[in-house]
């Protein structure tokens, strides 16, 4: 007579023991499954199971003792000593074993099917075959194999969104860096948040602060006809752009140089076109924006707008808002009130009287 005992040898039944029980009895309908594609779905979905990388290691030894390629839902019981099952599992000692068991039956994964005095072997039948075996029974990995590809494949979409909006965070953040005018601790902070492994709803979070800023930084676009200046308007302290303005007067290379000392320590220039080429790559630094950059461009030329950004860095401890002070420069060098000439004579003036 065959009998499966609820009871383990040497423990108590549990309200856990019989809901792990009931887990394990998985679908009526289930078929036989090849035995290493539980443990890949499983490997996959490991979290949804409550299951460590050391209890699927100790799984992957088990299962390497079921003869065939194949697990059979109506019981696979498999029966190896604890030190061969310790030598399949790299030397993993007993205690440890016994914990990792203990998890994977927890989670119905498997099943014990205790002997009488709770040791594993199987009693031989006609033909040498067993007739009755006592250890762990893999049948669980079948009759739920349904279940864990379901659970890995939802695992494997939530990791694949979970990816795309870390990619999507990335470049938004890229972006804000790039176009400045953004809180440089708030950027910093995100910055380095990106280095930790974040939860999806942690990954929306600074989504939502990127695209609110990014949307407010947005230009308007660009109106105008052919018989007038075109303009470029914009709300909230932003300026006017027209067309064909006379610019600044370009100061003297070596003068400009000489006042913007700290310019001059970052990028040991030679000319003005080296001069610009500097001053676009620092003004991302310093909370310039692409925008901002564009219209002092247009409204001054580019050696003004080079020279500017310069003396903003000489003084950027002063300047809160480089960005604003930028297209407030901007739209004074449209009115002709601007003078370059002059911001670079007052930083001399202040470099002798601070000498």
């Amino acid at each position: 007579m065959k009998h499966i005992s609820i009871a383990p040898f040497g423990r108590p039944v549990t309200a856990d023991l019989m809901a792990a029980r009931a887990l394990a009895r998985g679908s009526a309908e289930a078929k036989t499954v090849p035995k290493w594609e539980p443990l890949r779905d499983l490997t996959v979905a490991r979290k949804g199971f409550s299951l460590s990388d050391r209890d699927l290691s100790v799984l992957h030894a088990l299962i390497s003792f079921v003869p065939g390629d194949v697990i059979s839902p109506a019981g696979c019981i498999v029966f190896p000593s604890n030190a061969t099952l310790s030598h399949r599992a790299h030397g993993m000692p007993e205690s440890t074993l016994r914990r990792h068991i203990a998890a994977l039956v927890k989670a119905g994964v498997i099943l014990r099917h205790d002997s009488p005095n709770g040791k594993r072997y199987a009693t031989r039948g006609s033909e040498s075959r067993p007739a009755h075996a006592f250890g762990f029974d893999l049948g669980p990995l079948a009759r739920r194999a349904v279940e864990f590809r379901c659970m890995a494949d939802e695992c494997r979409r939530a990791d694949d969104q979970l990816r795309q909006l870390r990619e999507f965070v990335t470049l938004r953040l890229r972006d804000a860096i790039q176009l400045g005018g953004m809180d440089v601790l708030a950027l910093t902070e995100m910055k380095k948040a990106l280095r930790r492994k974040l939860s999806h709803v942690e990954l929306e979070q600074i989504a939502e602060r990127l695209n609110q800023f990014l949307t407010l930084d947005e230009p308007e676009e660009v109106s105008g006809n052919d018989n007038q200046n075109e303009r470029h308007i914009q709300e909230d302290n932003k300026v006017t752009i027209k067309k064909n303005v006379r610019a600044p007067v370009i100061p003297d290379f070596s003068r400009v140089l000489e006042s913007c000392t700290e310019f001059a320590s970052f990028y040991p220039v030679k000319s003005w076109r080296d001069f610009i080429h500097a001053a676009e790559q620092l003004r991302p630094m310093i909370g310039i924006d692409a925008h901002s950059w564009q219209q002092a461009c247009e409204a001054m030329a580019p050696e003004c707008a080079a020279a500017t950004i310069a003396c903003i860095l000489q003084r950027l401890k002063s300047i809160h808002r480089p960005s604003s002070y930028l297209r407030m420069l901007a739209e004074k060098a449209l009115n002709g009130t601007f003078s370059l000439e002059r911001m670079v004579r007052g930083l001399s003036r202040s470099a002798i009287m601070e000498g």
